[in-house]
């Protein structure tokens, strides 16, 4: 009974170990090629969702719906507007969002050395009523982000200001100002995380517990938040803001605001910033699926493209891609929502390149 016993324990501590989840510093970095994309979708409504518990755990967040969303390109950090007042910026992305109506233009500016991951501040240029205003953040010293390679039970605090100037039309505001800062940040979960869109990712989970005091406007004010950040190698992430940091961390909560992206999974078709050197048909993620899932193939050379779905009878249920495509890996969304339950097969001929591989649709 004792060897049965020790043999389990050396079983589950096997399986444990497997399943955990570490992001290295080339994960990042892969996230950040100059050039890339990435489409950010956001929930800015209150709603409650269940933000599991701390050790292992598990998450579905699929069919969460949202009402914003805008793309984020990596882009060169010397084409930044104030990139001498970020100097140290060795990765910059850009975006512009539009909220209650309002167009932004947004820089922000990351470090990526060592082991740190960190946010220098951001640069926002925005036009509303006939004024253009410019606000810059600096983060002094930087806020690091990630401590990599990033592993469950990490935990790192910061502290210092965020200094925050404004321009109207050209005119420096008096009513810039600083806010000291505090935030801790503790990896206390890790498992699989169902993404919005029905895939899923190994994903940890970063508690973000992040204090601010300021005096904008000759105003004293303090205020506590509460968030966390789901994080996978691949770069898809998902973020929970609390309405209350008095709430638990764990179960179902109250949040003000729910935003994620899918970094290198994405939901349709889409090149990736790597270069294919060899025609490649992937399985598709997840599989068994329902009703989505993700097909991706690598492209070596400029090819007429055909990806298309079939039935165990041979018959063609999608066509997801005919077209010519440059060199490159892409990824292409397949939604099966008006098939029945059973067994496909996606088909990919490319040049004289023909593969086929099997995907079951589980409802």
């Amino acid at each position: 009974m004792k060897k049965f016993t020790f043999l389990m324990f050396l079983i589950v501590l096997f399986l444990s170990t497997q399943a955990q989840v570490t992001i290295t510093q080339a994960d990042v970095a892969s996230t950040l090629t100059l050039g890339k994309t990435v489409k950010t979708y956001a929930d800015t409504l209150n709603t409650n969702v269940n933000i599991g518990a701390t050790g292992q755990s598990s998450w579905d967040f699929s069919g969460h719906p949202h009402q914003l969303e805008f793309d984020a390109e990596s882009v060169n950090p010397g084409s930044s507007p104030v990139s001498g007042t970020f100097g140290s910026a060795n990765y910059v992305t850009y975006s512009q969002p539009t909220f209650a109506g309002v167009t932004s233009n947004t820089w922000v500016h990351l470090g990526l050395s060592g082991n740190a991951y960190s946010d220098l501040g951001t640069y926002t240029e925005a036009a509303a009523a006939g004024f253009t205003t410019k606000t810059t953040i600096q983060m002094n010293p930087a806020e690091v982000i990630m401590q990599l390679p990033l592993t469950f039970g990490a935990s790192w605090s910061h502290t210092g200001t965020r200094d925050v100037d404004v321009e109207i039309v050209g005119i420096p505001f008096p009513q810039s100002y600083t806010v000291d800062v505090s935030v801790t940040r503790t990896v206390d979960a890790w498992g699989t995380l169902i993404m919005p869109d029905g895939r899923s990712v190994n994903v940890l989970r970063i508690k973000i517990v992040t204090e601010l005091t300021s005096n904008a406007g000759g105003v004293p004010s303090s205020s506590t938040d509460l968030s966390f950040t789901f994080i996978s190698p691949d770069g898809s992430s998902l973020h929970v803001n609390a309405v209350d940091a008095n709430q638990a961390d764990n179960g179902v909560i109250s949040a003000n605001q729910v935003s994620w992206n899918y970094g290198s999974g994405a939901t349709s078709v889409e090149q990736l910033e790597e270069l294919a050197n060899n025609f490649v048909l992937s399985q598709n993620y997840p599989n068994p699926f329902n009703p989505t899932t993700n097909i991706q193939y690598s492209i070596p050379k400029v090819s007429h493209v055909s990806l298309k779905v079939y039935d165990v009878l041979g018959n063609e249920v999608a066509t997801l891609v005919n077209e010519e495509l440059s060199s490159g890996v892409y990824n292409s969304k397949f939604d099966a929502s008006t098939l029945s339950s059973g067994i496909y097969f996606y088909t990919l001929t490319a040049d004289n390149f023909t593969a086929t591989k099997k995907l079951m649709l589980i409802k």
